[in-house]
């Protein structure tokens, strides 16, 4: 693994690369993209912009897109990108700004003063149950992922008391 320089401003950040592609990538002057969810490495060919990880995999079938599965849009290693769907992407996103639970698929219900776990499926809001607390949900939430996402499952990361 190598690191290509990635400018924003006066600001350095790195991106990952395979060695088998750092001369390649490394010949083009990178900036960074700041989007809400991730970052990316840009560089502009022929003027127009063009992403790194889309320099790494060329042949993207209609209506797909290249998924980074650890959800750094700056891990341009080629284990970390795939072909998906936009629907598989947005299930592989990190938390949402607006999340006030700290966990995917939860939220506090405040009549039955519950945590409340839930999962969308195929546009589907899914029901998972109500629990006593707030890692219980995030548990349920990690399982149904488990079992309706498969590898595109990106499950909350569970801290444990003591």
């Amino acid at each position: 693994m190598k690191r290509i320089r990635v400018t924003q401003g006066d600001k350095l950040f790195y991106a990952l690369v395979d060695d088998e592609d750092f001369n390649y990538l490394n010949q083009y002057s990178w900036w960074l993209r700041d989007c809400k969810t991730s970052m990316y490495a840009m560089t502009k060919i022929d003027n127009a912009p063009v992403s790194m990880h889309s320099l790494l995999i060329r042949e993207i079938p209609i209506g797909h897109t290249i998924d980074h599965k650890n959800t750094n849009g700056l891990d341009n290693q080629k284990h970390n990108l795939r072909i998906a769907t936009l629907s598989q992407q947005q299930i592989n996103r990190n938390i949402q700004d607006n999340n006030t639970s700290g966990y995917k698929g939860t939220s506090w219900n405040k009549c039955k003063k519950k945590w409340r776990a839930y999962i969308t499926v195929k546009g589907i809001q899914l029901h998972l149950g109500y629990f006593n607390t707030l890692n219980s949900a995030a548990e349920a939430y990690n399982e149904a992922a488990i079992k309706h996402y498969d590898d595109f499952a990106n499950l909350n990361i569970i801290e444990r008391a003591g």
